[in-house]
Order: structure tokens, then sequence, then C-alpha cells
């Protein structure tokens, strides 16, 4: 299940500094299309050399975030299981 929203870290305001608005926003509605459906869109002016370092940035992010839901997936069924079947052992917990 991915995120809901797309992460923009306030470094994004300086990097994009020469950006005119019309760039920048360009640039972040694109950022928040590949988001949520993966899609690139065509870029039409200076927003270009921003925009694959921010594409994979989100990937970074979603990445992490799959991750950390991952680990509480595992520690939630964990503690489930423990809680309905009482047999708690070290060895099968989920790593912290």
């Amino acid at each position: 299940m991915a995120n809901n929203y797309c992460a923009v870290p306030h470094i994004y305001i300086e990097e994009c500094e020469a950006l005119s608005d019309a760039e920048f926003g360009r640039l972040m509605r694109a950022l928040l299309r590949y988001s949520r459906d993966g899609e690139v869109m065509a870029f039409e002016g200076n927003e270009r050399f921003f925009a694959r370092r921010m594409m994979t940035q989100e990937d970074v992010f979603n990445k992490h975030y799959e991750q950390a839901r991952a680990r509480r997936v595992a520690k939630a069924m964990y503690a489930a299981h423990v809680r309905w079947h009482g047999d708690e052992d070290e060895e099968d917990a989920p790593d912290a």
C-alpha cells in the first residue's frame, strides 16, 4: 500500500531558487503525479534540471516508508499471535 502523500523537504526551496514560480509549480505537480502514479511528465523549462533528482529522492522516501510499514506489520502480527496464543518466543520476535 503506497502512502498518500509526497515528501517535499524544505531544502527544495533553496535548491530550486533559480526556477520561476511557474517552473517550480510544474515541477511540484510533476513530482506529485510521479509519487501517485509513477507518471514521468515532459518538462517545458528549467525544471527538467531538477526533476530526476527529486523523483529519485521520492523513490528513496517510498522505499523507506514501505520498509517501516513492513516492520510495523510484522510486529503487530507477532503481538497478536502472542496475545491470542500466549507462546512468546524471543527467537520468533521481529527485529526492532
